[in-house]
C-alpha cells in the first residue's frame, strides 16, 4: 500500500519505475528538484549512489537495486497489515497481484473480477497473463500472490493448492463433419484444416510426441500462440483446432463449439495448478481471493479437481 510509503520511498520507486526524474515528477506531481534533492541526500547518508545518471535517464546501481528491493517487500507488508487489520473487523481491504495463462484470462476471470469488485470494493487487482515461466518467477520473486498455470516442476519453490487435469481434443463448429464422431484421432481429421498452437507452448509439446512419421505426420493449415485466436478460428469453421477443453468451455456450454475428445493423448493430460508461494502467509484478502479462485475454478471446470 503505497500510502504507508514515506515520501522518498516511494520517490525512489517512481524513479526506478519510470527512468527518469521528469517522469516521476509528473507522476507525483512533485517538482523534480525536490525528489532529486531527497535522492541525492539519501545516497550521502548511506555512502552510495542508487542511481546511474545516464544521458537517456536514470538507472539503478547493484546498491539501488537492494534499496528497491527492501522497499517493495515493504510495500508488501504493509499491505498485508492492512489487509489483516480490516479482515478483523470483518471487511477485507488491500492488493492481489494474479497470474494466469491466457486461456483464462478472458470469459473466466471478466466474470470472477467482475464479481470479486462487487463484493470487495476495497480489495484491488492486478491480472498478469502469461506463460507458466513467466507466472512461476513472478510468485517466486513475490511478484504476485496466487498463479495459475501449467503444473510446474517438483523442485520449484511454490505451493500447489490445487491441480486440475487438463482433457486435450479438437474443437469444431457444430456443423463440421466430424462434430458427429465420439472421438477423433488426428489422422481422422487429416482430411481438413487443422489449427495448431506454437511450438514450446505445454499443449504443442505433448501433440509434437504423438504427431511424427513422415507418412503420418500432419501439417497444420494455422499455427498460434493465441489461444483465444485458435478458439475463434473454430467458431468461424475456418478449421478443426487441436486445444484444452478449458480453452473453449463457455463456448461449448453456449452451443457454439463441439469438443471431441483426442485419442491419440491417451491419459496423457494437461495440468492447471493454483500456486502461491513456499512458505509465504498470505494476505487475508489474497486468503479470501484464493478460495474464491477454487470455488470459481470448480465451476467452471465441472469434474472433480486434485487437492494436493
Amino acid at each position: 500500500m503505497k500510502m504507508l510509503l514515506s515520501p522518498l520511498m516511494r520517490y525512489i520507486c517512481q524513479v526506478a519505475e519510470d527512468g527518469s526524474i521528469r517522469k516521476a515528477s509528473e507522476y507525483l506531481h512533485i517538482s523534480a528538484s525536490a525528489i532529486n534533492r531527497q535522492i541525492i541526500n539519501f545516497e550521502e547518508l548511506i555512502g552510495a549512489p542508487i542511481f546511474e545518471r545516464l544521458p537517456r535517464g536514470m538507472k539503478l546501481t547493484d546498491a539501488g537495486r537492494v534499496i528497491y528491493g527492501i522497499i517493495k517487500d515493504f510495500e508488501k507488508v504493509s499491505d498485508a497489515a492492512v489487509s489483516e487489520v480490516s479482515a478483523i473487523k470483518g471487511k477485507y481491504k488491500g492488493h492481489v497481484a494474479i497470474g494466469t495463462i491466457q486461456t483464462l484470462a478472458g470469459d473466466f476471470f471478466a466474470e470472477f473480477l467482475a464479481s470479486s469488485r462487487k463484493e470487495n470494493p476495497d480489495v484491488s487487482f492486478s491480472l498478469f497473463s502469461g506463460n507458466t515461466d513467466e507466472i512461476v518467477r513472478k510468485i517466486v520473486g513475490n511478484e504476485l500472490d496466487i498463479g495459475i498455470c501449467w503444473e510446474p516442476p517438483e523442485q520449484v519453490p511454490v505451493e500447489k493448492l490445487r491441480v486440475y487435469s487438463m482433457e486435450i481434443g479438437i474443437a469444431m463448429h457444430p456443423s463440421h463433419p466430424l462434430a458427429q464422431e465420439h472421438d477423433l484421432s488426428l489422422q481422422e481429421c487429416r482430411d481438413f484444416p487443422i489449427i495448431f498452437p506454437s511450438g514450446g507452448m505445454e499443449i504443442r509439446k505433448l501433440l509434437d510426441r504423438i504427431n511424427v512419421g513422415r507418412q503420418t505426420s500432419i501439417s497444420p493449415a494455422v499455427t498460434t500462440n493465441a489461444m483465444p485466436l485458435i478458439r475463434l478460428l473454430a467458431l468461424s469453421g475456418t478449421g478443426v483446432a487441436v486445444t484444452t477443453r478449458i480453452s473453449v468451455a463457455s463456448d461449448v456450454s453456449a452451443g457454439a463449439l463441439i469438443f471431441k475428445t483426442l485419442r491419440d493423448v491417451g491419459t496423457q493430460h494437461l495440468r492447471l495448478a493454483v500456486l502461491h508461494r513456499q512458505a509465504l502467509s498470505l494476505p487475508s484478502a489474497a486468503r479470501m481471493l484464493c478460495t474464491a479462485i477454487l470455488h470459481a475454478l470448480d465451476d467452471y471446470l465441472g469434474p472433480a479437481p486434485h487437492d494436493i
